[in-house]
């Protein structure tokens, strides 16, 4: 088996590695030291010449073309703002309006609740009868045009004429509940569970049907208007 090869010395260089071979070492070895000092300031005098051409390449002014790009960049990235901020704005305004409950949602709600303090008072739970509800939301958007609140209507309709012209005949009792500016179902029918008469009337166990009508106009003073219409048959 041959002997081990010797150690070889190097040093580094931009080309690869120089390799001094062991003879010329052992005879030479401050020679290699001043070779290795000498390439290594090469090195050191190509990395500042490096530095020198990046720094005056981004102290340089930019040129028109980059001056150009640069504006469109900035254009694009406000587009992109205004639009994300519209989109944020469009998305906030549908989900507030969709929250917002419907007027059907707000008769059903009444009409519920209704029969809820009935069904506690021992009381059976009302129908719906099409022709009562007719008759309510016709008195309640006779009341949001004209801006009033009362039993009697606009042109000088009761709740017994305004029931008859809706197709409810042959009663045998009538009795209606009338509210404005209330904002919600609950809130209406908690209004009338607090007036004497008003009461008596959703409380009224002889009474089988019952119609509701809402109508919201924000150009009156009080915005919305709720007329509840109630029936019982011979």
């Amino acid at each position: 088996m041959p002997p081990p090869s010797a150690p070889r010395h190097s040093c580094g260089s931009p080309a690869g590695i120089l390799r001094i071979p062991p003879e010329k070492d052992l005879m030479r070895g401050s020679g290699c030291r001043a070779d290795c000092a000498r390439i290594k300031g090469r090195q050191n005098r190509i990395k500042l010449t490096a530095f020198n051409l990046e720094w005056k390449a981004r102290m340089r002014a930019p040129t028109r073309w980059e001056r150009k790009r640069m504006r469109i960049s900035r254009y694009l990235a406000t587009v992109l703002t205004v639009t994300a901020a519209t989109t944020t704005l469009s998305a906030t305004s549908t989900a507030s309006a969709s929250a917002a409950p419907s007027a059907g949602s707000l008769r059903a709600g009444v009409f519920k609740l209704t029969n809820a303090e009935r069904v506690k008072a021992g009381c059976p739970k009302l129908k719906y009868n099409s022709a009562l509800a007719e008759a309510a939301q016709r008195h309640s958007a006779d009341m949001a045009r004209h801006n009033f609140v009362d039993h009697v209507g606009s042109d000088g309709s009761t709740m017994v004429t305004r029931a008859r012209a809706a197709g409810y005949t042959g009663f045998s009792a009538l009795a209606e509940n009338v509210a404005a500016g209330d904002r919600s179902a609950a809130a209406v029918v908690k209004g009338w569970m607090k007036s004497p008469g008003h009461r008596a009337n959703i409380l009224n166990c002889s009474l089988k049907h019952l119609g509701v009508g809402y109508v919201k106009n924000p150009g009156t003073a009080q915005g919305t208007y709720w007329t509840q219409d109630f029936g019982a048959k011979f």
